[in-house]
């Protein structure tokens, strides 16, 4: 599973092809990528200029809810 913090849209916001290719990958295996409207709210100004990208991105990934139960779970490996 892919999980996707503030940084991954921050890069591609900033045009970088490694994390556009990691999102690509996750999608292509049947994989939704993962992150956290927490997330979100860090990296969300509007959309305007090159927040185009990341709503693009943001259409493919999974949302997670925070609480308590998976905000303190163990990463699965």
């Amino acid at each position: 599973m892919l999980v996707l913090d503030a940084g991954a849209f921050l890069a591609v916001e900033r045009g970088d092809r490694d994390v556009l290719a990691l999102v690509k990958r996750e999608r292509l295996a049947g994989r939704a990528p993962v992150t956290s409207g927490g997330v979100i709210a860090q990296v969300w100004r509007g959309g305007h200029g090159r927040q185009a990208q990341v709503a693009r991105m943001l259409a493919g990934v999974k949302v997670a809810a925070i609480v308590r139960v998976t905000s303190r779970a163990p990463c699965a490996r």
